[in-house]
């Protein structure tokens, strides 16, 4: 912590008493990362749709707080080659997740692998966010990735992860699969 004492001299020479701030900080580090992830809650490894990707997130940085963060999306950790850094705020799509706020955004995936003539079939894609501080200070960090395709998804009794589905059915049925601590039951017309 640093203060600031002021002192005042008049024309007639009489010396004020000194005054003190109550003191400020500086901010030498950047934003400190808690987690990047894939999906809209929690950290997804593969997800059927194409259309759209999620990523959230959370830093923390208790000198200077979080100004703004950006976010990207590429084809390997760290690069943004999909869609560069776009601004979120310090707070756009914040949400709660065990009492802690935390940030959500989506990017339009397939519309930009078209317009970029890129296959999206059982691609892995990163998230990249940047935290930057009100210092001017700044981290950058990625997701581990999520697998997005049409791909058949298997699941095993022992197999960690999450997994987003998406699928269609043209008939009236009824499908249920149970595993150890993961159950889920659809009924498509």
């Amino acid at each position: 912590t640093y203060y600031t004492a002021v002192r005042a001299q008049n024309s007639a020479g009489l010396v004020s008493n000194v005054s003190i701030s109550d003191g400020f900080g500086i901010d030498i580090t950047p934003p400190v990362k808690d987690f990047v992830n894939d999906g809209v809650l929690g950290d997804i490894n593969f997800q059927s749709f194409l259309d759209t990707m999620f990523s959230n997130w959370k830093f923390d940085d208790p000198e200077s707080g979080i100004q703004t963060y950006e976010l990207g999306w590429g084809t390997a950790p760290g690069l943004t080659d999909l869609v560069g850094y776009q601004s979120t705020g310090n707070e756009s799509g914040s949400m709660e997740l065990d009492g802690a706020p935390y940030s959500v955004q989506e990017v339009k995936l397939l519309q930009i692998l078209r317009r970029l003539r890129l296959d999206s079939f059982n691609k892995t894609f990163y998230a990249t966010v940047r935290a930057t501080n009100w210092a001017g200070l700044a981290t950058v960090a990625c997701s581990d990735g999520v697998t997005a395709g049409e791909a058949q998804i298997v699941i095993r009794n022992g197999l960690g992860g999450n997994v987003m589905l998406d699928f269609t059915a043209t008939q009236e049925e009824i499908r249920e699969v149970t595993t150890a601590g993961f159950r889920a039951r659809d009924r498509r017309r």
